[in-house]
């Protein structure tokens, strides 16, 4: 399967809330993508939606989701959590 088609399967899942912010967070198929696309997998997070949640975590918008550090890791999975 090629990387595309996985982080497409990874969104569709985290959309149907089969997978879950922390477990998500850590799945291989996460890592390369962008952090503003990864919060706007999941319900109820758009782009506006998700640019704030940037703002509230200081995260910049060109961040992979590999490459955030673990304050800015326990901060995005504490907002999206509470949903």
């Amino acid at each position: 399967m090629s990387a595309r088609k996985a982080r497409a399967a990874l969104k569709v899942r985290i959309k149907i809330g089969e997978v879950f912010v922390a477990d998500a967070m850590a799945h291989p198929d996460a890592q390369d993508m962008r952090v503003k696309q990864f919060i706007m997998a999941f319900p109820g997070f758009g782009c506006a939606r998700a640019e704030a949640v940037m703002r509230a975590a200081k995260i910049a918008e060109t961040r992979r989701v590999r490459s955030l550090g673990t304050r800015q890791r326990s901060r995005l999975v504490e907002i999206l959590a509470q949903g």
